[in-house]
C-alpha cells in the first residue's frame, strides 16, 4: 500500500515523539522536560522550515517532505543533514542558517542516533 507524503510526515513526528518519551522515561522526573522537548517537535512540525531547506538544497520541498527529512529521514534523505550543517557551520553566527543547524543537530542527538 502506497502512503501519501502527509500520512508519512505524520508517522515520522509520531516516531520521534516515541523515541523522546522512551529516551527521557529512563531519567527520573523528566516530565516537565519531555513535554517541552515534545511541544518543540510539534511546532516544528507545524513550522516546518522548508524555504531553509529550499535555499540550501536548491531544490523545492513541501512541508510534508521536510517534516519526513526531518523527524524520520530514509537513507537517501541522509545527505540533506549533511548539507544543512555544512552550510549552517560556515553561516554567520546570527544568520538563520545557524539556526537551521542547531534544529538539525538537536534532532540528531535525540532522534537519529
Amino acid at each position: 500500500m502506497m502512503h501519501n507524503t502527509s500520512q508519512l510526515a505524520i508517522r515520522a513526528l509520531e516516531y520521534a515523539s516515541e523515541h523522546v518519551r522512551e529516551e527521557f522515561s529512563k531519567l527520573p522526573d523528566s516530565g516537565e522536560v519531555t513535554e517541552k522537548v515534545l511541544n518543540k517537535l510539534r511546532n516544528t512540525f507545524e513550522n516546518p522550515p522548508t524555504s531553509g531547506f529550499e535555499a540550501i538544497i536548491h531544490k523545492t520541498f513541501t512541508d510534508d517532505e521536510v517534516r519526513v527529512a526531518l523527524f524520520q529521514p530514509s537513507v537517501e534523505q541522509v545527505w540533506i543533514y549533511v548539507a544543512l550543517l555544512e552550510v549552517g557551520i560556515a553561516a554567520p553566527l546570527n544568520h538563520s542558517f545557524r539556526k537551521l543547524m542547531s534544529l538539525v543537530l538537536s534532532l540528531i542527538f535525540l532522534i537519529h542516533r
